[in-house]
Formats: structure tokens, sequence, C-alpha cells
């Protein structure tokens, strides 16, 4: 420090500059060491190894999945309304108006639905279809399935 206030006043400069300067040098200190300090913690996060970043992504990625299956599994927040009613076809009549056949307990109900309104068409006490054999019915994951393993989805 003492090197430094000698080479300010060798330097022929004005006394109120070298007071000045003298006065800020520790804060030029200071300011260097705090780039310093913070380069250093640069090179210690350079330093992670691959495992010390990946192992805890894996972890949560981890726990997000088996959050999951915990969700999927106890049914949680799937509400039991609409248990009993069941869409048993629907067909688009226009674009905005379709006709739908839903089933409620043993009873069939036809349905004008559009944008605004449902309008009741008809109420059958007798399933106006004829019945399906199980084979040709299959939801969306056993098609998926069969697509999956390169067999036909029919």
């Amino acid at each position: 420090m003492k090197n430094v206030l000698s080479v300010l006043q060798c330097l022929l400069l004005p006394k109120g500059i070298t007071v000045l300067l003298q006065r800020l040098w520790p804060v030029y200190l200071l300011g260097y060491s705090t780039i310093a300090a913070a380069e250093a913690e640069t090179n210690k996060a350079a330093d992670l190894s691959l495992t010390q970043v990946v192992a805890p992504l894996f972890f949560v990625i981890l726990l997000i999945f088996a959050l999951a299956w915990i969700v999927k599994k106890l049914n949680i927040g799937t509400p039991a309304i609409g248990q009993g009613i069941k869409v048993v076809s629907s067909i688009p009549v226009s674009s905005q108006a379709r006709v739908c056949l839903i089933r409620v307990g043993d009873k069939d109900i036809l349905l004008g639905v559009t944008n605004q309104q449902v309008n009741l068409i008809h109420t059958f006490d007798e399933s106006p279809l004829p019945p399906e054999s199980k084979e040709h019915q299959q939801d969306f994951a056993n098609q998926f399935r069969n697509l999956l393993k390169g067999g036909s989805s029919k």
C-alpha cells in the first residue's frame, strides 16, 4: 500500500487528486477481491462432475413418475359425477350440431346437441342398436398396445 502511495506522489499529481486516489484505493481493492471471489466460484461450478448434475435430475424425474403413478392408482381428484351415463354413439349433423345416443341405466336417450342447447329427441326403453360382439369392441389402450406390437388394431 505504501508503494502505491509513493508512486502516486511521484507522478506529481495535484494534492487533491492524490488524496482522492489514496482514499479510493481500498475501494478498488475491495472490488477486485469481489471479482476474484466470483471467478473462484465460477471455477468451482465448472468443476462439477457429470454425476453430481445428473443424479439429482434423475431423482426428480423418478419422483415425478412415482407420484403420477400413485395419483393414478388412488384415483385422487377423479370425481364420481357421470358414472351411470355413457355416450353410446355420436354423429355430427352439421358443423355445429350433433345427434347423440346416451345410455342412462337401462334406458337409451337420443339427444340433439348444438352450441346453445340440448334437445331431447326420443327416449328408448330398449336399446335401438343391435348388440355387438365383444370381439370388435376394444378400448384405446388395447388398440395402441396391438399397434406397438406390430399387430393390426382390428
